[in-house]
C-alpha cells in the first residue's frame, strides 16, 4: 500500500475515533489538555502563541486561550484568505467574543478587519497544532489540505501537537513536506521529541 493510501486509511479511522468520543470524556480531556499546556515552560515564557478554534471534534483550547491572554501571551488564530492563493494566515485576536466570525468551513476565525501577522511574529510563535493522528516520533497527519504544513514551513517556532490520546498510532508515513512536531500534549500528558 502506498503512502497516500495509508494516510487516507489512517485519516478515516482516526477521524472516526475522535468524533466518537463520549461528550463527558471529551470535556474532561479538553480541560486536562489545557492544564497540561499551561504547565509547559516554553508556553509560560512565550510572548505569543498560534492556536486554533476547535471544529467540534478537535480538542477545545478555549480555557487555555483565555488563560494565555490574561497572562499577557498574545494569541494568533488562522484565518482563510483568498488574497494569498486560498491559504491561511495567522491573525492576533484580543477578545474571543468580538474578534471571531464564522469562517470558510464554519469554524470561527478572526474577522477581516484584523491585521495578519508579519514574518517576524510568525518566527516567535509557539505553535499549537491540531491533527488527525500522531505517532511517538512526533509525526503528525492532518486532514490532507496542507494548511499547517504550509504555515509551519514559514516559521522557526516551537511546534506542539494537540491531540486526544486515542489519536496515537504506531507509525505514520512521512513525506518531505511534512513538518515534524517538537512536542505533543494530550489529556494524558506531555511528550517531547527534541
Amino acid at each position: 500500500m502506498d503512502n497516500l493510501s495509508v494516510k487516507q486509511r489512517l485519516r478515516k479511522e482516526f477521524l472516526r475515533h475522535r468524533s466518537s468520543l463520549d461528550p463527558d470524556y471529551r470535556k474532561q480531556a479538553d480541560q486536562a489538555i489545557c492544564v497540561n499546556l499551561i504547565q509547559v515552560p516554553e508556553i509560560a515564557a512565550a510572548k505569543a502563541a498560534g492556536a486554533f478554534i476547535t471544529d467540534g471534534t478537535e480538542p477545545d483550547l478555549s480555557m487555555f486561550i483565555e488563560h494565555a491572554m490574561q497572562s499577557g501571551i498574545k494569541i494568533y488564530l488562522p484565518r482563510f484568505t483568498s488574497d494569498s492563493g486560498n491559504r491561511y494566515e495567522m491573525v492576533e485576536i484580543k477578545d474571543t467574543r468580538n474578534d471571531l466570525i464564522p469562517g470558510k468551513y464554519g469554524i470561527m476565525e478572526p474577522g477581516q478587519g484584523l491585521k495578519a501577522a508579519s514574518q517576524d511574529v510568525l518566527d516567535t510563535l509557539i505553535w499549537l497544532v491540531p491533527g488527525v493522528v500522531f505517532d511517538s516520533k512526533g509525526s503528525r497527519l492532518g486532514r490532507g489540505k496542507g494548511v499547517y504544513d504550509r504555515l509551519l514551513s514559514k516559521s522557526s517556532g516551537i511546534r506542539i501537537g494537540i491531540f486526544y490520546q486515542c489519536q496515537e498510532n504506531t507509525e505514520i508515513p512521512v513525506e518531505a513536506h511534512d513538518c515534524p512536531l517538537d512536542m505533543i500534549v494530550t489529556e494524558a500528558g506531555i511528550s517531547r521529541f527534541k
